[in-house]
This record gives C-alpha cells, sequence and structure tokens, in this order.
C-alpha cells in the first residue's frame, strides 16, 4: 500500500501571519506546506513552507517557480502570474 500524502497549499495570505501559521497550527500531521505567491513577507517567516514569489512579493527573495519531488510525485509550484494563468 502506498504512503499517504497531505499537502497543504495556500496562497494570497497578503502579510497574514496569523492565518499561515493557524493552519500550520491546525494540520500538525502535515509534514508538506505550499504557499504558491503573495505573502508579502521576509523568507525567515516562511521557514518550513516551500514558497514561491507572487506578484505581490517584493523584494524579490522567492523563485518565481519551484519543482517539489516528493516520493514518485513531482508537484510544480508558482502563482502563475507570469504565465498568464
Amino acid at each position: 500500500m502506498e504512503e499517504r500524502l497531505e499537502i497543504i497549499v495556500m496562497s494570497d495570505s497578503h502579510g497574514d501571519m496569523d492565518a499561515v501559521y493557524g493552519v500550520k497550527a491546525l494540520h500538525t500531521e502535515c509534514s508538506t506546506f505550499i504557499h504558491c505567491g503573495d505573502s508579502e513577507v521576509l523568507k525567515s517567516r516562511m521557514e518550513g513552507i516551500v514558497t514561491v514569489a507572487g506578484n505581490r512579493d517584493w523584494p524579490l527573495e522567492y523563485p518565481l517557480e519551484e519543482i517539489l519531488e516528493i516520493g514518485r510525485h513531482r508537484i510544480y509550484i508558482t502563482h502563475g502570474h507570469t504565465l498568464r494563468v
């Protein structure tokens, strides 16, 4: 039987770290958290969260895209603003 993956994906928190930390606190069983941009906070505040840049994340400390590999799964992460999606 394959191991079950639990991944939390969020975006557009716009500086509301209480919301981000609240999600992490509610899902302690989850080992992977992804933020798809517009966190509007310094990278140091997003420790433990795979984060990419959104159109409101300046100065740009995050990559525009990220590929996360977990087991046999490959997850493409982007905010989408540079891809017109």
